[in-house]
């Protein structure tokens, strides 16, 4: 029997929040983990940061995105950081257990005094 277009969109809305409930359970479990930020643009020029999560859990190493996050304005790293800890906040993610960050080395990343 064929599904209905609305069926299909309903399952992979589903799939889709178990996958991230899953991701940030694993996540949340791990003994240490890390995140990258890495700097692009969309197709409308935004600045955004993709952000990654490495972790190990009993499948072994894990690089997941959580998020692409939009940066509009200005992109210190106070801002980007900002973001990031507000993205990881909004997930339900415990950064109690983070143990780096790495960036791609942008200008307004580096120094320890700004942004991640």
């Amino acid at each position: 029997m064929p599904l209905s277009a609305k069926t299909v969109k309903d399952r992979t809305i589903k799939m889709a929040e178990n996958m991230t409930s899953q991701q940030i359970e694993d996540i949340n479990s791990a003994p240490a983990f890390s995140i990258a930020c890495d700097e692009s643009s969309d197709v409308n020029d935004i600045e955004q940061r993709a952000l990654l999560c490495r972790y190990v859990n009993s499948d072994g190493p894990q690089e997941e995105i959580i998020e692409l996050i939009p940066i509009k304005g200005q992109t210190r790293g106070e801002d980007i950081c900002k973001a990031v800890m507000s993205c990881l906040q909004a997930k339900g993610i415990n950064t109690t257990h983070m143990v780096s960050v790495a960036t791609d080395g942008a200008p307004s990343m580096r120094g320890n005094r700004r942004g991640l």
